[in-house]
C-alpha cells in the first residue's frame, strides 16, 4: 500500500542551498520505498511561502516530513521578524504534523525557540507520531530535547554534506579560487573587510570565479560589486536552478572563501580547502562538527585565506571524518526507511 509523504523544506528563496537539500530529501524518501508518493509544499517548485493543513493537495498524507535546512534556527539578527515570518510560512506543517499518522525531522537545524509560537506548535505534536528525530549538529539536538522536555533528538550530519561526500572529492587542484558572499543585511565595516579581502586573493593567487548561489537582486549586485572593486576579468558562477551545473562549477575551484553555509559545505565534501567568515550562528556549528575549526575566520585572521593555497591540508576534512560521514549517511538512510514503514 502506497504511503503519501508531504515534504516541507527549508525552501525560502530559490537559492542554491535550499533546493539542493530539497532535491537530496526527495531522494532520500525515494530511495526508501518504491510505495511512496510525495507531495511538496513550501518549495520551490510551487513558489509559496505559506499553505493550509486542510489544502486538497494534502489528502489523505500519511507522514509529514521535515527535509534540511536551518529553518527552526533564529539568525543572529532581526530575530522578532524571523520568528513571525517562519511562523507564518510553517504553521501549517506543524498543525498538519499533528493530524497525521507520523512525522520526521530529516537533517533539521534548531535554535532557541522557547516562548514563541514556533516553538509551541513544535511542542505540541505527540512523541510517538515523531518516529525519527535527526538534527544536523549537537546544538540542535540540545535545543530541541529541551524545548519539547523529550530526549528523542539525535545528531546527523548536514543532509547536502552527508550525500556529497557520499560522491567522493573531484575538485581542480588548479582552478579558480571562488569568492561566495552576498552583502544583504551586513554593516558597511563588514562589506568593506570582504572587499579588501578579495583584493588580497586576487593579488595573490590571480584566478578568481565570483559565485552567486541566489540569483536575487542582492547576491547579483554583491557579485557586481567585487568584480568592479577587482577590476579586470573576473569569472561569475550564478545558479540558474541547475544544481549539477552549479556543483560542478564549484569543483573547478581549488580553493573557496565563503561568508555562507551550503558552498562552504559543499567545498568541504569535495575536499576543496574552504575558508569561512560567517555571517550565522549556523555556520560555525558545522565546521566544529567536522573538525575543521581552522577554517572559521574572524576580522584578524586574513592569514588564513592566504594560507589556504600554500597550506591546503589545514582547511579540508580530515579522511577519518570523511569515512564517519559517509557511514552516517547509510544509517541516516536506513532510519529513514524504518521510519516511513
Amino acid at each position: 500500500m502506497s504511503r503519501k509523504i508531504a515534504l516541507h523544506a527549508s525552501y525560502f528563496s530559490d537559492n542554491f542551498g535550499d533546493v539542493l537539500l530539497w532535491e537530496i530529501a526527495r531522494d532520500m524518501i525515494f530511495n526508501s520505498s518504491s510505495e511512496v508518493s510525495v507531495t511538496d509544499v513550501n518549495m520551490p517548485n510551487n513558489l509559496r511561502d505559506t499553505y493550509t493543513a486542510d489544502s486538497k493537495e494534502l489528502k489523505g498524507v500519511d507522514t509529514v516530513i521535515f527535509g534540511g535546512g536551518g529553518y527552526f534556527c533564529p539568525p543572529s539578527g532581526s530575530p522578532l521578524k524571523w520568528r513571525m515570518r517562519n511562523y507564518i510560512r510553517h504553521r501549517a506543517a506543524l498543525d498538519l504534523a499533528n493530524r497525521v499518522k507520523s512525522c520526521v525531522f530529516l537533517g533539521v537545524g534548531f535554535g532557541d525557540l522557547q516562548g514563541t509560537l514556533l516553538g509551541s506548535k513544535i511542542k505540541s505534536i505527540p512523541s510517538d507520531k515523531v518516529k525519527l528525530c535527526a538534527l544536523r549538529d549537537e546544538e540542535s539536538v540540545k535545543y530541541y530535547n529541551s524545548l519539547t522536555g523529550k530526549s528523542s533528538g539525535v545528531i546527523c550530519d548536514d543532509l547536502v554534506l552527508g550525500w556529497l561526500t557520499t560522491q567522493g572529492g573531484r575538485y581542480s587542484p588548479d582552478g579558480y579560487f571562488g569568492i561566495h558572499t552576498d552583502f544583504k543585511n551586513m554593516s558597511d565595516q563588514r562589506v568593506s573587510n570582504i572587499i579588501s579581502y578579495a583584493k588580497e586573493i586576487k593579488n595573490s593567487y590571480g584566478r578568481i570565479r565570483i559565485i552567486v548561489d541566489c540569483p536575487s537582486k542582492s547576491g547579483k549586485l554583491s557579485a557586481q560589486k567585487v568584480s568592479n572593486e577587482l577590476g579586470g576579468k573576473v569569472d561569475i558562477l550564478t545558479f540558474n536552478g541547475n544544481t549539477k551545473d552549479f556543483l560542478n562549477g564549484i569543483s573547478e575551484c581549488s580553493a573557496i572563501f565563503t561568508t555562507k553555509l551550503h558552498v562552504g559545505i559543499c567545498a568541504a565534501s569535495m575536499s576543496i580547502p574552504v575558508v569561512s567568515y560567517p555571517t550565522h550562528t549556523k555556520t560555525p556549528r558545522f565546521y566544529r562538527s567536522v573538525g575543521m575549526e581552522n577554517s572559521i575566520m574572524d576580522d584578524q585572521s586574513i592569514d588564513k585565506i592566504l594560507s589556504i593555497v600554500s597550506e591546503p591540508n589545514k582547511f579540508i576534512m580530515s579522511n577519518d571524518v570523511s569515512s564517519r560521514i559517509k557511514n552516517n549517511f547509510k544509517e541516516l538512510s536506513a532510519s529513514l526507511t524504518e521510519a516511513i514503514g
